[in-house]
């Protein structure tokens, strides 16, 4: 598959589990072109302006926002305005999260196979970018992205 991307640095992530071995995530960085990606972001604005409801062709997606404390699991419940997704790759959505640094990676399933409900573990304190991916049954997948803080747990 062909993708066309603006110049740019950027992050990947194989997300694998070979039976009976090991495996950890972790970042792979692509240049694209002559990228001199110095940009820092200002995770604090990024958070205060952050919506908790998304809409993106028609499809609207609202996360109800918990308090997220680092080392506790925490539930990560999605609205999805009375729709029901299809499965994706074996699971009602996906939820994958990247930390500020681009060094931690999480990926999750829903807690069921009927609801829009994760559970996540958030393993430091910082600044989190999250994305929650549903199937929709005239839409195909589409991906709705959220900022979020990790509190220390002290």
């Amino acid at each position: 598959m062909d993708v066309n991307l603006p110049e740019d640095r950027y992050l990947t992530f194989v997300d694998i589990n070979p039976v009976g071995l090991n495996y950890t995530i972790e970042p792979n960085t692509i240049t694209v072109g002559e990228s001199s990606h110095t940009a820092e972001i200002n995770w604090e604005t990024l958070i205060e302006s952050d919506r908790s409801t998304k809409e993106f062709e028609g499809k609207k997606v609202t996360f109800q926002r918990p308090q997220l404390i680092a080392g506790k699991s925490a539930t990560l419940s999605f609205d999805l305005n009375n729709e029901t997704p299809l499965p994706y790759l074996g699971a009602l959505g996906h939820v994958v999260v990247l930390d500020e640094n681009g060094k931690q990676f999480l990926h999750v399933h829903p807690t069921s196979n009927d609801q829009t409900v994760f559970e996540a573990n958030f393993p430091s304190a910082g600044f989190y970018k999250l994305w929650a991916e549903f199937n929709f049954s005239d839409t195909g997948v589409m991906h709705f992205p959220f900022a979020v803080k990790v509190f220390s747990n002290e």
